[in-house]
């Protein structure tokens, strides 16, 4: 998912807001109701009470005591309508959001071309499974600490911190395919070491015990080869996980900004649909740093799109933190390409 160099097959309204949107409708319905059963009982009033005698007069002519009868008749059915009617309606109609996950997505497969199909039935349900985890929040920062006048490379010392939530309230998010994060190895500088990824850590936010360490001091791996470490991507119901990555590497810059030239490039690769990313940019030498933010999006593997989001030149010991100015989706990354001095 994160690479520091060249890529190669690299994988408004809040829920509450929405939910207290919705939250009137039963509401709304029993109001309703109630609309009509007052104007129905103003009538009965302004016709039957308020002109009384003139109305017994006149229903008594159909039959003697016809009026009395009548009069009370309606008076039971105004009372027995205002305080039954709402309540069946409240307990057997139920919001949106408490239909099961199984039954909101067998209500949208509601064509006839669709009945009786159960393989497409459970395609469905697992597309749509799928997409029920995004990106809250991704913090990507890069802190430059040295420079290599002779091979023009960088050392950068990257941190990365995801965190995914669950759409869902009432069903777990299992991800169906193998989770990968990794780190391109780092490029060789002579006499310099190769960089270390020190620590990865995925934390179940709100679960005790809910962390789980995969790099850490005991463990640190060496980037003379690539990084790889498979994630179990389990979000529970209604919660959030989030991923620490961190990591140093050394990076050889270009002559020139080059968007074909992959190997000058620092890689954040978005999987899934996130919505707000920072990129922190911090200048650890004692010299200016010129940087440039891209956004790239993959049309397919042969085509893509690059587009400048941000730049800037940080002083010694400046940095700058910058928020992506669009939400990104998968087959997109971040790109951040760091300038000769």
């Amino acid at each position: 998912m994160i690479s520091s160099k060249n890529k190669k097959d690299l994988p408004n309204q809040s829920k509450e807001e929405k939910e207290q949107r919705n939250i009137p409708r039963r509401i709304q319905t029993i109001l309703i109701i109630f609309f009509v059963w007052l104007i129905i009982s103003l009538l009965y009033y302004f016709v039957f009470i308020k002109n009384w005698a003139t109305t017994k007069t006149s229903l008594d002519h159909i039959d003697s005591g016809f009026a009395v009868s009548f009069s009370a008749s309606l008076m039971d059915d105004l009372i027995m309508f205002l305080l039954l009617t709402p309540l069946v309606i409240y307990l057997t109609t139920k919001p949106l959001w408490d239909y099961s996950f199984s039954e909101k997505v067998n209500a949208l497969i509601n064509s006839k071309h669709a009945k009786n199909r159960d393989s497409l039935t459970t395609y469905v349900h697992k597309s749509i499974s799928s997409l029920m985890a995004y990106n809250k929040q991704i913090f990507f920062k890069i802190s430059v600490r040295d420079y290599d006048a002779t091979t023009h490379a960088y050392s950068l010392y990257i941190e990365t911190k995801i965190k995914a939530s669950n759409m869902c309230r009432d069903k777990d998010f299992v991800l169906n395919k193998d989770y990968s994060f990794y780190v391109m190895p780092s490029d060789v500088i002579p006499g310099k070491e190769a960089g270390f990824v020190t620590s990865l850590i995925k934390t179940n936010i709100e679960e005790k015990n809910g962390i789980t360490t995969y790099i850490d001091s005991n463990n640190i791996f060496k980037l003379d080869r690539k990084f790889e470490q498979k994630i179990n991507f389990v979000i529970a119901k209604n919660g959030e996980i989030e991923i620490s990555l961190k990591y140093n590497t050394w990076s050889i810059t270009g002559d020139k900004l080059d968007l074909n030239d992959l190997s000058i490039w620092n890689f954040l690769q978005i999987d899934r649909y996130s919505n707000d990313v920072n990129v922190l940019v911090r200048n650890d030498l004692n010299r200016a740093l010129k940087f440039d933010v891209y956004v790239a999006k993959h049309q397919n593997d042969d085509e893509k799109t690059v587009t400048l989001d941000h730049n800037m030149v940080l002083s010694a010991g400046q940095e700058d933190s910058h928020k992506v100015t669009r939400e990104l989706l998968p087959k997109e990354d971040v790109r951040i390409f760091f300038h000769k001095p």
